[in-house]
């Protein structure tokens, strides 16, 4: 996902409910490489991780409205719209939280650099 390295990654700071395992990001990625399906950890110490402090949402994708034929333009004219989910689960439904970040395109194919990588959470509920 294209996100000018100046500007801040989005975290979800609502409370997250406690998990008691899920799957890391690195073996899903090679899980599904090989095929196969993950092995599930326990979460590291107690309770879940960033359960009392912001977790960074997870960058799920991003559309110009150059390859989108109908794309509606954002706020301000904005031509490029990135959905973004919180990786853990809120309230006792386990519900997701969602992003959808606005901006236009020139901003983010300009920018003087770039983040490099996005951060990750130690692990994920499936």
């Amino acid at each position: 996902m294209l996100w000018p390295g100046d500007e801040p990654w989005p975290v979800c700071r609502e409370p997250h409910e406690p998990g008691s395992e899920g799957y890391a990001p690195e073996d899903i990625r090679a899980a599904r490489a090989a095929g196969v399906w993950p092995r599930s950890r326990p979460w590291p110490g107690a309770g879940s991780p960033g359960e009392a402090g912001p977790t960074p949402f997870m960058g799920l994708a991003q559309f110009f409205d150059r390859d989108v034929p109908g794309l509606a333009a954002g706020p301000g004219g904005a031509d490029l719209v990135q959905l973004l989910r919180c990786p853990r689960t809120h309230g006792p439904h386990l519900e997701r939280r969602y992003l959808l970040r606005w901006r236009p395109a020139a901003q983010t194919e300009r920018a003087d650099r770039f983040l490099a990588t996005a951060p990750e959470v130690p692990l994920l509920r499936w």
